[in-house]
């Protein structure tokens, strides 16, 4: 995964570049195939914006958050695309299941011995 920073305005040091590789490198423990992660760091006046952008396979992720510190930004927007990595995560393995499940389902269904009103008694 290739993690881009963009920073607008804010000013950058390493320690503000560890904590969001800390923070956003363990996204792909949850889900594999992140191929970029785009983080942008906005100032305006006393708010920080933090904005990250995920692409995967087939789909982008944008969570946006903004606070008065910037480690605070950071910290809530990885925990908000954390929380949509897991949503769409879950959401790919009940398909998988259910195409599993048809395959294995069916061809017992189609056996002569087999009969669904014997499993409703």
């Amino acid at each position: 995964m290739e993690i881009f920073i963009t920073s607008r305005n804010v000013d950058m040091n390493e320690f503000l570049k560890k904590h969001i590789n800390r923070k956003l490198g363990k996204l792909r423990n949850i889900y594999k195939r992140i191929y970029k992660c785009e983080i942008i760091l906005d100032a305006e006046k006393e708010r920080k914006n933090v904005e990250v952008i995920l692409s995967l396979k087939r789909n982008k992720l944008v969570a946006k958050d903004s606070s008065v510190d910037v480690l605070t930004a950071v910290d809530s927007v990885s925990d908000k695309i954390k929380g949509q990595l897991r949503k769409m995560n879950g959401k790919i393995s009940s398909k998988r299941r259910r195409k599993i499940m048809k395959r294995i389902v069916s061809p017992i269904s189609n056996l002569s011995w087999f009969d669904n009103r014997g499993m409703e008694e």
